[in-house]
């Protein structure tokens, strides 16, 4: 049984709102047992809820990038809004550009 995605988000006309994807991929993960330290980058992050929903389910080690800057901003305000911001590194990044290329990620999103 899936656990119900409760998150407090914020999005502006340049960020994309989150699709039934979103839902269906926070959803897999609520569900799948997944060792909670290992390393997840989400390339792309929008409003910033795949990578929220990550450290709200306990992963430890949640990184997302993004090549918006306002996409950037509106996913560091929904990681506080949701008292997450410390919990998720937000990278401005053109997909690998400005990552640090020796962290070995066990998932990419």
């Amino acid at each position: 049984m899936s656990k119900e995605i409760n998150i407090h988000l914020s999005a502006t006309s340049d960020v994309i709102r989150p699709t039934s994807w979103a839902k269906f991929l926070l959803e897999t993960f609520s569900t799948v047992e997944w060792e909670k330290n290992y390393p997840v980058l989400e390339i792309g992050t929008g409003s910033g809820i795949i990578a929220i929903e990550l450290a709200k389910l306990g992963y430890n080690n949640v990184e997302a990038t993004d090549i918006n800057n306002e996409a950037l901003l509106i996913a560091e305000k929904n990681a506080f809004d949701n008292k997450l911001k410390n919990k998720i590194k937000f990278y401005y990044s053109d997909l690998f550009e400005n990552i640090d290329i020796k962290n070995k990620y066990s998932l990419i999103l």
